[in-house]
Order: C-alpha cells, then sequence, then structure tokens
C-alpha cells in the first residue's frame, strides 16, 4: 500500500488518526504517518481530511466522495426511501450494456463488509437458459425449505 501526505497542506488535525478504524495511522511532528496495524481499504481517512491532504493507492481520493458535500436525508426521507423501495419482477426483454453492468457491480463492492474485507463476489449470468436453470433451482430449494411435506419428495436437502 502507498500511502501519501502532502505535508504542504496537512494541518495535522488529526482527523485521520481519529477515524482510522484499525489505528494504523499515528500522527507525526510531519503529519500521519503508519504505525502498527493494517489498512483495511475504507478509505475513511482520505474522506475525513478536511485539507485533502491524503492519498492512497489502495483507495485514491479520486474515487472518494466529498462528505462534506454529501446530500444528508432527513428522517422522514430515509424512511420514505426505505419504504418505498420494490423488487423488480417484471424485466424488459434485452440485455443490458455491459458497461452498465460494471459500473452497477462498483458501487455495490461500496457496500460495507466486516473489516472491509469485502469477501464476496459478483457472478455475471448472460445465458437466458442457464439463468431459468438457476431461477427453477432455487425455487426448488424454496420450496424445500419452507415444506416439510414436499421436502420428502424432492431430491434438495433440508439441513
Amino acid at each position: 500500500m502507498l500511502f501519501t501526505v502532502n505535508t504542504e497542506v496537512c494541518t495535522r488535525c488529526g482527523l485521520c488518526v481519529a477515524d482510522c478504524p484499525t489505528g494504523l495511522l499515528v500522527m507525526s511532528e510531519n503529519g500521519p504517518v503508519t504505525g502498527k496495524g493494517g489498512c483495511i481499504s475504507c478509505g475513511h481517512c482520505i474522506s475525513v481530511c478536511p485539507t485533502l491532504a491524503l492519498d492512497s493507492d489502495m483507495t485514491p481520493r479520486k474515487e472518494q466522495i466529498d462528505i462534506t458535500k454529501e446530500q444528508k436525508l432527513t428522517p422522514e426521507q430515509a424512511e420514505l426511501f426505505l419504504r418505498s423501495r420494490r423488487s423488480i419482477r417484471n424485466y424488459q426483454n434485452k440485455p443490458v450494456p455491459a458497461e452498465l453492468i460494471r459500473k452497477v457491480l462498483n458501487v455495490a463492492r461500496m457496500a460495507p463488509t466486516a473489516t472491509n474485507t469485502q469477501g464476496i463476489s459478483y457472478i455475471v449470468v448472460r445465458d437466458k437458459q442457464k439463468l431459468r436453470r438457476i431461477a427453477d433451482l432455487v425455487l426448488e430449494w424454496m420450496h424445500c425449505k419452507n415444506s416439510a411435506h414436499y421436502a420428502s419428495l424432492c431430491s434438495c436437502s433440508t439441513g
């Protein structure tokens, strides 16, 4: 990991050190430096720096969102957003552009994970027959898990 500090603009305010969840950063006479601990690539230190003095190759500043200008939701807006969310069950019969899939997956990878381990992966299935087979298998599994009678008749495990 390459961690850089622009000492000309760093005010040594300590926000980056205070916000580092692993305690990796410690404040020195010249600004934050890496101490003990490991970087989990969360980007917190970079995003909270009010002078834009920090950067990292793991979480580059250019990919950070300026949290001081971020729109904040009111409690009412958050409730409306969460309560109005719906699952999509009817799809258009046209392929989704690969670039849009990449963009959505890039945003999805920003979702929090335990200690930012990002221990998840995505599989994009573009073949309609394979997708139908996967959907059928999922439905069969759901029926098995939810029906003791059906479970005794089907091939899936209920454990």
